[in-house]
């Protein structure tokens, strides 16, 4: 955890996160949505991949295993057919979908946070459509997490995040390393 607390703790809208297959960033990106998804008031998040049909074996696998490994499965309802996890507390859900055609995010009133697995397969303009189409007053801070593998580096993320940080983007470029992000174990830790 000690590599991920800063990026744990970060609001910022941007946090751009570089890492190699088994650093440990899609674990972290999954539990920190869910840490979000039971905490905050009115707060809705997408889980996405650039092609819809990768969304089941990536994103939406990671949350579920992400769910079982931190023993908070009585905390949510898993809607399997429409990939989407919903809090039973508060009523915030994470919907996992491909970003196939933008358009279809014309008003995303609600969302509060998107991660984007595997950014680097995303064209600049579909990220910053989210940031122009997440509407709504709230109470919880907007997010976009951006992970990816480092094996582009000629990739516009890398020129604008890592190498100029364009927009002063929270970054981490990780080596591999392997995590255990507890939410119930990190809403004690902030309660104290």
């Amino acid at each position: 955890m000690p590599q991920y607390k800063a990026a744990w703790l970060c609001k910022k809208l941007f946090v751009a996160v570089a890492g190699t297959a088994g650093s440990g960033k899609s674990s972290w990106a999954a539990r920190k949505l869910l840490f979000r998804l039971m905490v905050e008031k009115c707060a809705d998040f997408l889980a996405l991949r650039k092609v819809g049909t990768t969304c089941r074996d990536s994103v939406f696998k990671e949350l579920k295993r992400a769910i079982v490994l931190e023993n908070i499965s009585d905390a949510f309802d898993i809607k399997e057919n429409e990939m989407r996890i919903i809090c039973r507390a508060n009523g915030n859900q994470i919907k996992c979908t491909g970003c196939d055609d933008v358009d279809k995010f014309k008003s995303i009133v609600g969302v509060r946070g998107v991660w984007f697995e595997e950014a680097t397969d995303f064209e600049r303009d579909d990220i910053f459509q989210f940031v122009l189409r997440m509407r709504g007053q709230n109470p919880a801070y907007k997010q976009l997490i951006l992970t990816f593998n480092k094996n582009k580096p000629k990739s516009w993320i890398k020129a604008d995040f890592f190498d100029e940080n364009k927009y002063d983007a929270f970054v981490l470029k990780q080596a591999t390393c392997k995590i255990s992000i507890s939410p119930k174990k990190t809403l004690k830790a902030m309660k104290k």
